[in-house]
């Protein structure tokens, strides 16, 4: 059996810093009453469709900063709002970050009030 090499997420952090000369990680909070107009029509329809739009905002943003980042961090209270769909859309969002090499770290930083809170706006 071949052995696989693997590095740790601070590893591959430190190559990216390192590489693009950034420091900058973004955010991602997605809010499905926040985006933008050709995605919140899809978002109201229901929490399937209110992921799978967060989903798509989300791969739209990883794009757009690749060049610039070296990691992104999917806020896990916005996804977890939106019920089992938005954590499969979490984990669509972590995949096609690492898929594309950059680095996806997920944030528990809000409370379960918070995400409480998040939860009662999205029904």
């Amino acid at each position: 059996m071949a052995a696989v090499a693997t590095t740790n997420f601070a590893d591959r952090l430190a190559d990216a810093v390192e590489r693009k000369r950034s420091q900058l990680v973004v955010g991602l909070d997605p809010r499905p009453d926040l985006l933008p107009v050709e995605l919140r029509g899809e978002a109201n329809l229901g929490r399937a469709e209110a992921a799978d739009a967060c989903s798509r905002f989300c791969r739209g943003l990883v794009d757009a900063v690749a060049p610039y980042v070296v990691a992104v961090k999917p806020q896990v209270a916005f996804f977890e709002a939106l019920g089992s769909d938005g954590m499969r859309a979490l984990e669509e969002v972590c995949g096609y970050s690492r898929s594309a090499r950059r680095h996806a770290r997920t944030h528990r930083r809000f409370s379960s009030l918070r995400t409480a809170s998040l939860r009662s706006r999205t029904r």
